[in-house]
């Protein structure tokens, strides 16, 4: 999606979409709906405390949570059509860390993306990942926000 204006609430459905659609489309390809790639394209947005999306399921896989974490963490790094100004990199891993405070990811996979990231690359069970949010946003973005069509009014609805 190229859209560089909110989303409406029949974009964001749209959005969602592709998550079940690439679980079709892998599960024929592959004659096999069990198949990891088709599971990691269903599961991709889940989150361990079941607010994801496409089924509002728990996230329990460790494999899908590493790709879920990585697809976030490269969502934030790049450029996207709602949002010029990428994330910095700590800013983006401050990100991340909230999301574990929140219990949408696990601790032990967000330790490793952060000890990934350190200079030295300490082992992911020695690695202290800080609370401290130093980082700020990128103010042009529009992720999350969805505007209703009928009043115009728009309300910020983070995954």
């Amino acid at each position: 999606m190229k859209k560089t204006d909110p989303l409406t609430r029949a974009d964001r459905a749209i959005l969602e979409h592709h998550a079940l659609a690439g679980f079709v489309l892998l599960s024929y390809l592959l004659q096999d709906r069990r198949s990891f790639p088709a599971q990691v394209a269903r599961d991709h947005h889940e989150r361990r405390d079941g607010s994801g999306y496409p089924l509002g399921i728990l996230l329990r896989d460790r494999m899908v949570e590493i790709i879920a974490a990585c697809d976030v963490y490269d969502a934030l790094l790049s450029r996207r059509p709602y949002r010029f100004t990428p994330y910095d990199n700590r800013t983006a891993l401050e990100q991340i860390t909230e999301m574990a405070h929140a219990g949408k990811l696990s601790w032990e996979v967000v330790q490793v993306l952060v000890s990934h990231n350190r200079k030295d690359k300490p082992h992911f069970g020695d690695c202290r990942v800080s609370a401290e949010v130093r980082g700020t946003p990128p103010v042009d973005s529009l992720y999350g926000v969805i505007v209703d069509e009928d009043s115009g009014s728009s309300e910020e609805q983070r995954p």
